[in-house]
């Protein structure tokens, strides 16, 4: 069975927030409905874009098949630290998956909507402030 790693949010992402133990509650319901196995999860500083604590774990990544964010909403906003988390999941043939979306990054192939998605919700919410 494959392993995920859990990775949270203490603060709001796009206006949304999530309490800590909701999103465990939903990314250990994602990997029961998908067969994986739950690592309990990191989480990242407070700071506004802070994603210290992502890349720190994708040091560790070895030990797991792969990331599992709450939600897709939690990736990085700057478009240069997204793109290198994708490259640097898929070089290691590791996978991301997103557990309020029921969605996941496998191949190279999966980014484009990934990426299309973000950018529409980041749109999206700009446009209401």
């Amino acid at each position: 069975m494959k392993k995920l790693k859990g990775y949270n949010f203490s603060r709001p992402f796009f206006g949304e927030r999530a309490p800590e133990h909701v999103q465990t509650i939903i990314n250990n319901h994602y990997c029961k409905k998908n067969d994986y196995i739950y690592s309990m999860h990191i989480t990242e500083y407070n700071g506004p874009s802070s994603t210290q604590m992502l890349f720190e774990e994708l040091k560790n990544i070895k030990k797991y098949d792969g990331l599992l964010f709450y939600s897709l909403l939690m990736l990085p906003s700057d478009s240069k630290k997204r793109n290198s988390l994708y490259k640097k999941i898929i070089s290691k043939k590791k996978e991301l998956h997103f557990a309020v979306e029921d969605l996941f990054i496998k191949t190279k192939k999966d980014i484009p909507k990934i990426e299309s998605l973000f950018l529409l919700s980041k749109k999206n919410f700009q446009g209401k402030n």
